[in-house]
């Protein structure tokens, strides 16, 4: 063989045995997550600088993989290991390249960029076999989950190291409030293909090294944050941050090498939290201008105390109905804590009488009947005047009666052989007629007298007597009884549709407004009923007495749509206006801050009587506390004496006390003047 041939023989056998050496362990073609095989039967020493988030990045790294030891090292506890302990385990580095400081470099063969997504694997060959070293490294913690579930896909680990140009987005969140509203757009999950990160506001300062490359989100909830929780780099927007009044305004700063640095601030919790929402998944969006611009207006509804609440319905919406969802909207606005609400029952005659347009609230002689009898500062109309729909009834059967056994099956003709052959089925003539070619070499066949004479006995009996079995049987099926199980089915649907208005008792306009709109569809059984038809073959008997679509809405139905309607629209009201803050009750304060409170300087109104009890418009906010009494002036004159039982933000509940004349008791009525007892 010539030495050339013979050298070229020798690299291809080299190249195959470096090939073996050098590829996976599992061997032969890939499929995706087959990387993962790297870490069976290994210990596996995972090393992070997320301390409280590594273990979850554990679990989304190595989930399914059947490792012999797992444990999780901060990068001290790492250093801290003897280096021969190393040498016996797989290392798996998973780095937060924002959490460094600027000149740490973790683990030392990392050169990834500072927009970059670096995963390697370097394959080791140790004593007691092979081990792998790993390294994910990414900008920001989003980036680093982004890097390890692309490693979870490959079919085998990269010959060199994988890189991935990002650009991190940073989320600062300043209040209680943000926080919450940042909170949809992170975690294990986030939504958009470019997913934000939590920066803490508490650790802004420290990570001004690793931010140059990164755009910021600056969310600020102004009702829960305070101004010595702006970072001091924040300073000189500080001013427009922390803007009064109810505007959400939003701007954006460009930083060096053209990444930016965006401002939302926010009144409340709830319209950040609406705000962010229009955003979709772009929430550098919100803030196109480089000049504060508003996104959007609250209304101020700080100064309404008292609410009353009141339906009015259309048609179709009863009185109990109308009642039932009123005292819906007043759990729901009572939920908020920032109104003291009242249901009026008797609001609902008295405003179905007057024009419920704005114009019908501004005749002084409607508003003063309605505030009278509300007592409130405003109230709240439910109208759900529009509500339509409908039921329709339909039928189904399902037969009961078991089926007849098919008809009497026609007997077979005499065979040639001695034995009679009687084979059934469908192609029962065919295997008839073969078996006798193969077994009358075995039994022998008749003669042609016997033949014939058996053939005459099927035509004249045999055959006949099978036609009147047939015959009965057609007879009994045609006549036969069917019972069939009817079940009749109503399918309601219903749509209602109105608006909420939050209207001021003292001149009449409008405070706040939001349409409400559900739909909803409902099928029950109406009826189970017992049919008949008459012969095999019937069909299922139609219902004859089916109601039409008479438009009838089930009552449950459409206070069921109309709960979800007017719960769905009061849900926006703190996203769209400026509510109270609830005080402290006097008994949740501790004993050295109640008797620090000053007495008791305003006058109320008593807003509804409950037997013994008496509602009156004077709470913790007017310096009211428990064991205090009070003063009741009825509409003749008498004064009344009543002593608090209870204490509420802006109420109190207070009971007579034992030297009052019961016949004086009656005479309170809403609207009486509560004035204080002056103290010695």
């Amino acid at each position: 063989m010539p030495i050339r041939i013979r050298a070229l023989l020798l690299c291809a056998v080299y190249a195959a045995l470096l090939f073996l050496v050098s590829a996976p362990v599992y061997g032969g073609r890939g499929r995706e997550g087959d990387v993962l095989k790297i870490f069976n039967n290994q210990r596996v020493y995972v090393i992070s600088n997320v301390d409280a988030d590594a273990p979850a990045l554990a679990d989304l790294l190595l989930a399914d993989c059947p490792v012999k030891e797992r444990r999780v090292l901060t990068l001290s506890e790492w250093n801290a290991l003897p280096k021969e302990t190393r040498w016996y385990v797989t290392c798996v580095y998973l780095i937060d390249r924002e959490r460094l400081a600027p000149w740490a470099q973790v683990p030392l063969n990392c050169h990834a960029e500072t927009t970059e997504n670096w995963t390697e694997v370097v394959r080791t060959g140790r004593d007691w076999g092979i081990a792998y070293d790993m390294t994910v490294s990414a900008p920001d913690l989003s980036n680093l989950r982004r890097a390890i579930k692309s490693f979870r896909s490959l079919k085998e680990p990269p010959r060199k190291p994988l890189t991935e140009t990002v650009r991190s987005l940073a989320v600062v969140p300043i209040g209680d409030g943000a926080e919450g509203a940042a909170q949809p757009f992170l975690g294990e999950t986030p939504r958009g293909t470019r997913p934000p990160h939590r920066l803490p506001v508490g650790e802004y300062e420290t990570r001004q090294g690793r931010l140059i490359a990164t755009d910021e989100v600056v969310l600020l909830d102004r009702s829960s944050a305070v101004s010595n929780a702006i970072p001091t780099a924040f300073a000189p927007v500080a001013d427009k941050l922390l803007t009064p009044g109810g505007d959400v305004i939003a701007w954006r700063e460009t930083k060096p090498g053209g990444y930016v640095r965006a401002y939302i601030s926010a009144p409340t919790a709830g319209m950040l939290r609406a705000v962010l929402n229009k955003s979709g998944d772009n929430l550098l969006a919100l803030a196109a201008f480089e000049k504060p611009t508003v996104l959007a207006t609250a209304r101020d509804l700080r100064p309404v105390r008292r609410v009353a609440v009141a339906t009015v319905g259309g048609e179709r919406i009863d009185d109990a109905t109308a009642n039932r969802i009123a005292g819906l909207a007043a759990s729901e606005l009572r939920g908020l804590n920032a109104f003291e609400v009242l249901e009026r029952t008797a609001l609902t005659t008295v405003l179905a009488e007057i024009a419920l347009d704005q114009a019908g609230l501004t005749r002084g002689a409607n508003r003063a009947k309605v505030q009278q009898l509300a007592a409130a500062d405003a109230l709240l109309i439910v109208d759900l005047s529009r509500s339509e729909g409908g039921t329709e009834y339909t039928s189904s059967a399902k037969r009961t009666t078991p089926p007849l056994s098919g008809p009497p099956r026609r007997p077979s003709e005499p065979s040639r052989l001695r034995t009679d052959l009687n084979v059934g089925g469908r192609d029962g003539e065919i295997v008839r007629v073969l078996a006798e070619g193969l077994l009358k070499g075995v039994v022998g066949t008749k003669t042609d007298a016997e033949y014939s004479s058996a053939l005459r006995e099927y035509r004249r009996s045999t055959l006949p007597l099978w036609e009147r079995s047939v015959s009965d049987y057609h007879a009994r099926a045609d006549s036969r009884q069917i019972e069939w199980r009817q079940t009749i089915t109503a399918r309601s649907t219903v749509r209602v549709a109105g608006s909420l208005r939050l209207v001021d008792l003292a001149d009449g306009l409008v405070l706040w407004e939001a349409p409400i709109a559900s739909s909803d569809k409902e099928e029950k059984t109406q009826q189970n009923r017992t049919a008949y038809t008459t012969g095999e073959s019937s069909s299922a008997p139609d219902a004859n007495d089916l109601p039409g679509g008479n438009g009838e809405i089930p009552g449950e139905l459409l206070a069921r749509t109309a709960e979800t309607a007017v719960s769905d629209s009061l849900k926006a009201l703190p996203a769209t206006a400026l509510l109270p803050i609830a005080t402290a009750t006097s008994d949740t304060l501790a004993p050295s801050e109640a008797s620090e409170e000053k007495e008791v300087a305003k006058t109320g109104k008593v807003i509804d009587v409950d037997g013994e009890t008496v509602l009156i418009g004077l709470g913790a906010s007017d310096s009211v506390k428990v064991g205090d009494v009070l003063q009741i002036v009825t509409a003749a004159g008498t004064k009344l004496r009543v002593s608090i039982r209870r204490v509420r933000p802006r109420t109190c509940d207070a009971t007579f006390v034992a030297s009052t004349n019961p016949a004086h008791r009656i005479r309170v009525q809403i609207g009486d003047v509560v004035k204080p007892v002056a103290k010695p």
